[in-house]
């Protein structure tokens, strides 16, 4: 059994409510640890079917990505589904095989954060949080609205707001979907700004709690059981990661950290204790105890982080940063293993796989290339070049871009990129290798893991 595989059969002893690896939710499950849990046959990629938006339809604005943070798996009636949402509002189901679109659910808003697919009851349901301040939940066969719930009721005054992508988890017998929204509301008597937390019941819809006025966004949650009590662990604008108990919404814990948190909280178990990790825009990945939230320890990058650090059993910690590398770390060291050099920020959040049974890294990055790497040497196995970006320039935003996903369809691997072009492009691999050149950069094990900062 390789060492990944091994992992994912293990996950249930770190506690963790709905934890899968079939990538259901953003960066894979309840954990956001990236693990996949999908061996390719070999690095020989290629292309099995592309998916492209109708038309652009709408203009840039900061931080906004084309597709949803990731695109999730989910099969129905013995069909896997893809699901996506876009810039152009719209929540698509897409036939996993041939890339076909099944239907699209069109919302208000933008849909920058991933969707979750659920099965609450009897029911497959996607849930998705939209910029028009809704959470929705979409049956994942029909693409009917099941329920919907407005957080901020419209005014001539409202903003868009920002969500973070939905976690769904069962919380002492209840299907239970939280979600962060940062709401603005620029009345001249009553103005509004302020992140919260919310969590509503599954089945109905019903809101459970919420906890709001934290200042500016809230990152996409993982959730943990520690101390016989379940843990919603996520980061925010202001520089705090906060756990808030998963029945009630009342901080457990909350610690001031370096700067702004959006990449997603992910949860691992290192040296048998439960951890919780996440970057910031001071380029500072954090390691903190999930269940008291002491700091434990810091690595740092050469520029901000928004992507979701990915962690697998060695234990080694792979995360892309805006000084243009992808960083494998050593968490026992605090040093880098090897860094991975690219053309352009890097904003997505790596995935984690097999290729052959050995372990491969696989993200992409604003340079337009998709990338898949040996994971213990960083030596690049093969990539893909998309095509330009939608839009002439972008900004450094405090929003999710797109990352990879990967789930087995029937029976075989496909690992699915929403590219920055407009179009998503599903590969299958084949047995052998696909050489081309790298920018890996040898690291030796003695080197200060503070890197210098990168000029963008």
């Amino acid at each position: 059994m390789t060492r990944l595989v091994a992992a994912i059969a293990c996950l249930s002893c770190l506690g963790i409510a709905g934890a899968q690896s079939d990538w259901s939710t953003f960066h894979g499950d309840n954990l956001r640890d990236g693990r996949s849990g999908v061996d390719f046959p070999g690095s020989a990629f290629h292309k099995a079917w592309t998916f492209s938006l109708d038309e652009h339809t709408f203009a840039y604005a900061k931080g906004t990505s084309v597709w949803s943070s990731c695109a999730v798996f989910g099969t129905v009636g013995g069909r896997t589904m893809v699901y996506v949402g876009a810039y152009d509002h719209n929540l698509y189901a897409i036939d996993a095989k041939t890339g076909d679109e099944i239907w699209r659910f069109t919302t208000g808003g933008e849909l920058n954060a991933a969707p979750t697919f659920a099965r609450i009851g009897s029911r497959a349901i996607v849930f998705i949080g939209s910029s028009d301040r809704t959470l929705y939940a979409i049956d994942a066969v029909t693409g009917e609205k099941v329920w919907s719930r407005e957080v901020l009721p419209w005014t001539y005054t409202v903003s868009d707001s920002v969500p973070s992508a939905t976690l769904v988890a069962n919380v002492n017998g209840r299907d239970v979907v939280t979600i962060g929204f940062y709401l603005n509301d620029r009345q001249s008597m009553r103005t509004i700004e302020y992140g919260a937390l919310f969590a509503f019941d599954g089945a109905t819809g019903e809101q459970l709690w919420v906890s709001k006025h934290m200042p500016g966004t809230v990152s996409t949650q993982s959730i943990v059981h520690a101390d016989d009590r379940w843990l919603i662990l996520f980061g925010c604008e202001d520089g705090c990661m906060r756990a808030a108990d998963a029945r009630t919404g009342e901080f457990v814990w909350q610690v001031t950290l370096g700067h702004s948190i959006t990449a997603a909280t992910t949860v691992a178990r290192l040296n048998g204790r439960l951890v919780v990790i996440a970057g910031d825009f001071f380029g500072m990945v954090w390691c903190l105890d999930a269940g008291t939230g002491k700091i434990l320890w810091f690595y740092k990058t050469g520029h901000q982080v928004i992507s979701t650090a990915a962690i697998d059993d060695v234990p080694m910690v792979y995360v892309g940063s805006h000084d243009r590398y992808l960083h494998a770390m050593d968490p026992a060291t605090r040093k880098p293993r090897w860094k991975f050099a690219t053309g352009k920020y890097i904003t997505s959040s790596p995935l984690l796989a097999t290729i052959a049974g050995r372990p491969a890294v696989v993200f992409n990055g604003l340079d337009d290339f998709l990338y898949v790497l040996d994971a213990d040497s960083g030596k690049e196995l093969w990539k893909f070049e998309t095509g330009a970006m939608l839009w002439a320039y972008e900004t450094r935003g405090t929003r999710l871009w797109s990352s990879p996903s990967a789930a087995v369809v029937d029976g075989k691997a496909l690992l699915v990129l929403p590219a920055h072009d407009g179009k998503i492009y599903a590969f299958r691999a084949s047995r052998g290798s696909a050489s081309s050149a790298g920018g890996h950069e040898e690291v030796a094990p003695a080197v200060n893991p503070i890197v210098l900062y990168a000029t963008p």
